[in-house]
């Protein structure tokens, strides 16, 4: 598993990722044409590749390398300054080779459905 410190971020409008900034943290762009790359290879920036399928137009961001406590107080910031609709992940060692369009498919965004119509 890679150790950077890292967000991975994708399908953020330029609002929040002006807002990203602001938190001094590193980040990568996670473009349309990224998102059949292993998690760690975006981590890395390497063997960038496309992917044929497509996902949804979801806000995601994705934590990497950070210590539980740091988490706890990245999560709560971008949940401050983007609200609840943005997706918030940490990359597991189990994540990190998965390809991003599928962590984001059958993981976070099912999860995150599921989450909605179970907790109603």
């Amino acid at each position: 598993m890679v150790d950077k410190k890292v967000l991975l971020a994708y399908g953020l409008a330029n609002k929040d990722l002006n807002i990203l900034k602001t938190f001094n943290k590193e980040y990568i762009i996670v473009k349309d044409n990224m998102i059949g790359t292993k998690i760690e290879n975006l981590i890395n920036e390497v063997e960038i590749l496309p992917s044929e399928k497509s996902i949804p137009k979801e806000k995601i961001i994705l934590i990497n390398g950070y210590s539980n406590k740091e988490v706890d107080v990245l999560i709560k910031i971008i949940r401050g300054a983007m609200g609840k609709r943005v997706i918030i992940a940490v990359i597991t060692e189990n994540s990190n080779s998965w390809t991003f369009d599928y962590l984001a498919t059958e993981h976070l965004i099912k999860e995150r459905d599921w989450y909605k119509k179970n907790n109603k």
